[in-house]
């Protein structure tokens, strides 16, 4: 549950962008069998100039009109199509009888989101797929000017876990013919005014009644100054207990930024370094693979780079009771899924072990909200607090609790250097900088730090976390183009 990506959504909405290849009417686009070069570094085109990036070591083959891609493991197989004359389900239809002859299998669910990045329409698929299968079968389908860029994709459900990341690589860097991103790089952010200050707060309330979330609190640093800070509507659901920007949230994987950021504190006074293994900090500390074991450093606890999978079933079904202790313990019996450094692999498991390592958990008290999660008609309901025991054993990757002010407080550090709102310096500009420096490709634009997600939208560079437990959810974020880094 605690995550940097939040609810996980279908399938197609995940992999979501293109493929699929025509020239005339309702025709697969034939070509030649010449070696496909890359346009720009890994970046690639269709035959109809709708260009994406290949991870590295994954293949890339032409044949009968159509663009093949698998994995290193040979588990996952995407095609890509150029198709003319038809759109949406006919699109798809065709791109799948050339790539698989005989394709018939059921559709599941169909979705057309808003287009947008260029494109004229999307038309997302999922098909059935029995679960003793454990496969993945989805297509998209991204029309622009009556061409239908189709993406077909198939392939184990252990594989899809292992290289989401890869595939977002790929769905993400997907661009239409011609399309150019709008830059923002250069320009600076309005102020946040009254009369803005007021939209906004109207637009957070309509929003929260509109979604049906008992209670919310916002705050927004700008200019090294908190701005704007106000809580909407109540702590727990049926009580006139309003939220306030003191009113206590658990905040999920936003917990790990201020885990890295307690760790590079420690590191600059000499505890310990970056590149210290874990097992000299943490003796106790062990994995499946002892060549491993001695390999993972204190940056890579928090740097989803070791190959190590998110393995959460446990976290998630077996806490009652569990200590933080046991929590590690299991760890040895934790294998990679793939090579380290390889691609990124998200580890709540593996985070903690770095917090741990660095420092004791505190559990909260006082003033605070009550978890609330959706019932079977979509309705919040209050959930027991016991709900979010599961994260104890793993405090440092998820347990904390804070305060949208707090929380402001915390923005204020990362925004002028490393100092607090009241000048005192916590940290150097260097030690807080170096959380930013990318190590695990997460998307064409975006990529894991130290516990940070570090991207790039319209030409500016934005870096945060966000987090979410069974009954609260939050998100943080340097705004683009603030200083420093």
């Amino acid at each position: 549950m605690t995550g940097h990506s939040g609810a996980r959504p279908p399938l197609v909405r995940v992999l979501a962008v293109f493929l699929v290849v025509l020239l005339p009417a309702c025709a697969l686009l034939e070509t030649d069998e010449t070696p496909l070069l890359p346009v720009d570094g890994n970046r690639y085109e269709t035959p109809r100039g709708s260009s994406f990036e290949l991870p590295a070591d994954w293949s890339l083959e032409r044949s009968d009109g159509l663009l093949r891609l698998e994995d290193p493991d040979r588990e996952l197989k995407l095609w890509l199509a150029d198709i003319e004359g038809k759109t949406g389900l006919e699109a798809i239809a065709l791109a799948w009888q050339r790539a698989v002859p005989g394709f018939a299998r059921r559709i599941d669910d169909i979705a057309s989101p808003p287009a947008a990045q260029g494109w004229d329409s999307i038309t997302e698929v999922s098909y059935e797929v029995a679960a003793e299968e454990s496969r993945a079968i989805g297509a998209v389908s991204r029309a622009k000017d009556g061409i239908a860029y189709v993406l077909l994709l198939e392939g184990s459900l252990p594989a899809l876990q292992r290289r989401s990341a890869q595939l977002m690589q790929i769905v993400g860097s997907m661009r239409a013919p011609g399309f150019e991103e709008e830059s923002l790089a250069g320009k600076r952010a309005g102020k946040l005014d009254e009369a803005l200050a007021a939209s906004l707060d109207a637009f957070i309330e309509e929003a929260r009644g509109a979604s049906r979330v008992p209670g919310a609190a916002v705050a927004v640093v700008q200019g090294g100054e908190t701005v704007f800070e106000r809580g909407y509507g109540t702590r727990r659901s049926g009580t006139d207990q309003p939220v306030t920007p003191e009113t206590a949230f658990m905040i999920g994987s936003v917990t790990k930024p201020l885990t890295s950021l307690m760790m590079a504190v420690l590191v600059e006074r000499g505890l310990f370094a970056w590149s210290t293994p874990i097992r000299e900090v943490l003796p106790g500390f062990r994995l499946a693979d002892p060549e491993l074991t001695g390999r993972i450093e204190m940056r890579h606890s928090v740097s989803a780079c070791t190959g190590l999978p998110r393995q959460d079933m446990e976290l998630l079904f077996e806490f009652d009771g569990v200590s933080p202790e046991a929590r590690l313990a299991e760890l040895a019996a934790m294998q990679p899924t793939t090579g380290f450094g390889e691609t990124f692999q998200y580890s709540n498991a593996l985070a903690s072990a770095g917090g741990f390592a660095a420092a004791h958990a505190l559990r909260p008290r006082g003033n605070h909200a009550r978890p609330h999660g959706l019932d079977a008609r979509g309705d919040y309901v209050e959930l027991p607090l016991s709900y979010e025991s599961f994260v104890e054993p793993i405090a440092p990757a998820g347990a904390a609790w804070s305060t949208a002010g707090d929380l402001a407080r915390y923005l204020r550090l990362e925004l002028s250097g490393g100092r607090l709102p009241e000048g005192t310096a916590l940290i150097s500009e260097a030690g807080l900088l170096e959380r930013r420096m990318p190590w695990m490709r997460i998307g064409p634009d975006s990529a894991y730090g130290l516990a940070l997600v570090v991207s790039e939208e319209a030409g500016l560079r934005s870096v945060g976390h966000n987090g979410g437990t069974f009954g609260f959810s939050a998100a943080t974020s340097r705004p683009p183009g603030s200083s420093p880094g």
